[in-house]
């Protein structure tokens, strides 16, 4: 039995969600395959922007997006970021030097986007809107950890604490805006180890998402969708921390989900397993 209830359903040929303007409720689509970024606004207008390029206001196959009140940060995978006010007019576009799928964006509207060219570390550098590096945190490789270049993801809250989670073994790490470590933490529980160099056996569960949500009593939270590494379908489980490591929510996904992302304190959304769908549940019980 599922502990979300669906309240509402948006079919449409949109790829992925990446991204929530908590202000105004709207929702930032990337869609890879014709290279486009789409705001859903709460009436359903939508504006959308991009096509296929290399110049400004272009993108070569659409990474990641990242939105903070009035400022939108867009990575393609070939290191181009492009920058947008909150409702989709260009600013500038600039080059990071280097390939990466994940960005992150603070209230200052620097920009946060791994680097995975290292065995044992991942440096997460922080730009400015300009494209200028302002410094650089380093996440060092764990021992129980396969390889560094492992499926990894980040979030910066409102406060500028950088969260951190390693997919392949389900650790979760907070930094402060200085790049102090706060904490470490691996939850759920899960299975013995079952991921080495040579196989993947099907009791292995990953993180496949990380997202930010408020409490009830406006208490930050990090949320995280858990799911089996071959039965995709199955055993798509979210649970819910405190930053100190606290769990304080957790629940099933109904299979026809895979991707999340919070809006509001009882609220997420999610894409189908084609990404061509968004579903809109609310938490019944609510996140204490």
């Amino acid at each position: 039995m599922t502990n979300l209830k669906l309240i509402d359903k948006l079919d449409g040929d949109f790829i992925f969600i990446r991204a929530i303007d908590s202000n105004s409720n709207s929702v930032f689509v990337v869609d890879t395959g014709e290279c486009k970024v789409h705001k859903i606004n709460i009436d359903q207008t939508t504006k959308s922007v991009g096509r296929k390029g290399g110049g400004p206001g272009e993108f070569n196959k659409l990474a990641n997006i990242g939105v903070n009140d009035d400022f939108v940060a867009v990575l393609d995978m070939f290191g181009q970021v492009t920058c947008y006010d909150g409702q989709l007019n260009f600013i500038n576009t600039f080059k990071i030097g280097y390939s990466s799928i994940f960005l992150a964006v603070d209230s200052k509207n620097n920009i946060y986007i791994p680097r995975f060219d290292r065995y044992d570390e991942i440096l997460i550098n922080k730009f400015n809107s300009n494209g200028i590096l302002l410094n650089t945190l380093i996440v060092k490789k764990e021992e129980d950890e396969p390889m560094i270049w492992s499926p990894f993801n980040l979030k910066v809250d409102q406060e500028g604490f950088i969260i951190t989670a390693s997919m392949f073994n389900n650790l979760i790490k907070i930094y402060d805006e200085s790049g102090k470590q706060v904490i470490s933490f691996h939850e759920p529980k899960l299975p013995e180890l079952s991921i080495d160099k040579f196989t993947v056996k099907p009791t292995q569960f990953y993180f496949r998402d990380v997202f930010l949500i408020e409490g009830m009593n406006h208490e930050k939270l990090i949320g995280v969708l858990l799911g089996d590494i071959l039965e995709s379908n199955k055993n798509r489980e979210i649970f819910i921390y405190s930053y100190t490591g606290k769990r304080v929510w957790h629940g099933l996904l109904p299979e026809e989900s895979r991707w999340v992302t919070s809006i509001g304190q009882k609220v997420l959304l999610a894409t189908d397993e084609e990404k061509t769908a968004c579903f809109k549940y609310e938490f019944m019980d609510g996140i204490k």
